[in-house]
């Protein structure tokens, strides 16, 4: 061979080793990257529980006063009495929340409710009776305003009635007066003429000064009469306005007490309304109460699973948690649905770490705490709750171009 021919071979051997160094670097490269952004992150999870607990009402009792119609003892003689005041308002609590019964369960498990549907009825007994005390209260408030209203309506034609008399006196008053005036004048002609001769058969001047005289006096005792009505009358009618103006403050406050009688009515009715429970969503019912138990306010009446959404619950690690975002789609398998894949997406993702649960099965057989990751699934046949997935989440690089 000769040195042209070596120099040929040699320069075409670097070249195919450095074109296969470059394919075996790009390989690497494309592995590397391969591992470190895989498209989907491939994690186990469990159906988490969604059941809702609709609980006892917490409604205020009524409580009866057991001292109401009882006597105090009297004392005994020459023990020093001593008055005891009538409890006021706040001094003896007329309602606390205690035990109830549970008078009735319309639904058991594996019943489908309906939101709003009536579920159970605690016993109203005390709470009907309550709402009867109210609105016996009201009717006799308002018996008390109508009553109040008459003695108004009373008084103002009892002023009306003192006005028309006091119009007739004045009226009186102004025509004896005028009488007065007529005979006054009269009676001075007659004086005049009483020392003067008399015709026969002609009436004796003198004889008509007592008759005059006479019926003034008469007038002015009237007119003193008149006087003394008429104050009687004037005293009465400032009695009936100060009546008047007290009944029309007592109409008011029977008026508020009325509106206040009838709130606490709506009041009554409303906890009366509480002794129904109804379902706040659509679902399966779980479990609930046995008709007759009895239960504290806020214990729990029936368990509801929601129909709709369902919850799964993952864990992923730090460097995990920079390859998924909130709104990433989410799949979802189990074997109790084989074949089955449902449609999901992330909606949280924890921002602190907590312990797995040990019964919880995890890929990372070291993974002791975690970031715990939220997905909705829909989907209708969604295993029960504690049922263990397969989760696959949609990662950056499969949204990448």
């Amino acid at each position: 061979m000769s040195e042209t021919s070596r120099i040929v071979a040699l320069s075409t051997g670097l070249r195919v080793r450095a074109a296969l160094v470059v394919l075996l670097l790009a390989s690497l490269l494309a592995t590397g990257c391969a591992t470190r952004t895989p498209r989907t992150l491939e994690l186990t999870g469990s159906v988490a529980s969604t059941v809702v607990t609709v609980q006892a009402p917490g409604v205020p009792q009524p409580v009866a006063d057991l001292e109401a119609g009882f006597a105090s003892a009297p004392a005994k003689e020459g023990t020093p009495t001593v008055e005891i005041p009538a409890p006021t308002s706040g001094s003896r609590p007329s309602s606390m929340q205690t035990w109830m019964r549970v008078a009735r369960v319309d639904v058991k498990p594996g019943d489908y409710v309906t939101s709003g549907q009536v579920i159970a009825v605690v016993d109203d007994a005390l709470l009907a009776a309550d709402v009867a005390q109210a609105e016996a209260a009201a009717v006799l408030s308002r018996a008390n305003l109508d009553a109040a209203g008459l003695r108004s309506r009373e008084t103002s034609e009892g002023m009306a009635e003192i006005d028309a008399k006091r119009s007739e006196i004045a009226t009186q008053t102004a025509e004896l007066q005028l009488q007065r005036q007529d005979l006054q004048m009269q009676l001075d002609q007659a004086r005049i003429l009483a020392g003067t001769p008399v015709a026969t058969g002609q009436p004796d001047p003198a004889d008509k000064v007592a008759e005059l005289e006479k019926a003034i006096a008469e007038i002015d005792d009237a007119l003193v009469k008149l006087g003394e009505a008429l104050a009687d009358l004037n005293k009465a009618a400032v009695q009936l306005g100060d009546a008047r103006t007290a009944l029309e403050s007592l109409s008011r406050a029977m008026t508020a007490l009325v509106d206040a009688r009838e709130v606490a009515v709506r009041i009554a009715q409303f906890r009366q309304s509480q002794a129904t429970v109804k379902s706040p969503v659509a679902g399966v019912v779980v479990s609930a109460v046995a008709p007759g138990a009895v239960v504290a306010p806020g214990a729990p009446l029936v368990e509801i699973r929601p129909a709709g959404a369902n919850v799964i619950h993952t864990y992923i690690t730090a460097e995990q948690r920079e390859l998924i975002t909130r709104g990433a789609s989410a799949r979802v398998r189990a074997d109790s649905i084989r074949g089955t894949v449902l449609a999901g997406a992330v909606v949280d993702i924890g921002s602190e770490y907590e312990y797995v649960p040990t019964s919880f099965a995890t890929k990372i057989i070291h993974l002791v705490r975690g970031l715990k990751v939220t997905i909705i699934v829909y989907g209708n046949r969604v295993p029960p709750a504690g049922t263990p997935v397969d989760v696959s989440i949609d990662t950056l690089a499969s949204t990448s171009p």
